[in-house]
């Protein structure tokens, strides 16, 4: 019964599932922090384009706490489009870092102090890629 006090309201949980599980008609967010509508044959569909993905994909279901993280990925990831850094590379490390955001558990005490580390290594990470930027003269910002 203390377990059942101590948990945390639904809408504060970060859930991580296989795209396979979600119900189609249903939005989720994908790994590039898109809010995506999945159909039927559970394709995702986020600004009028369709991805294909396979069953074992991992999507993110809204929630309050997915919601906060995602909409500050995705100002991030706006950041390296706008500064015309973005690559494969560094989408993939931005991917890598939000299931390290998502995969904190909401009840460890240092909850807020290592979501803070990854958004602060994120942050210095940019700032390195516009040093490197600025310096081919590729940098918009």
């Amino acid at each position: 019964m203390a377990n059942e006090e101590k948990k945390l309201p639904v809408y504060y949980e970060k859930p991580m599932v296989e795209l396979g599980s979600v119900e189609p008609g249903t939005y989720v967010y994908d790994s590039d922090a898109q809010l995506c509508y999945v159909d039927e044959e559970y394709r995702l569909h986020s600004h009028s384009i369709e991805h294909w993905c396979s069953k074992d994909t991992i999507v993110y279901p809204i929630s309050l706490e997915t919601q906060r993280i995602m909409e500050k990925m995705a100002a991030h990831r706006d950041k390296y489009h706008k500064g015309n850094i973005m690559n494969a590379d560094f989408s993939r490390e931005l991917e890598a870092a939000l299931f390290d955001l998502m995969s904190i558990d909401i009840y460890d005490a240092d909850y807020g102090k290592k979501e803070a580390a990854i958004w602060e290594r994120l942050e210095k990470r940019y700032n390195e890629l516009v040093e490197h930027a600025k310096a081919l003269h590729i940098f918009r910002g």
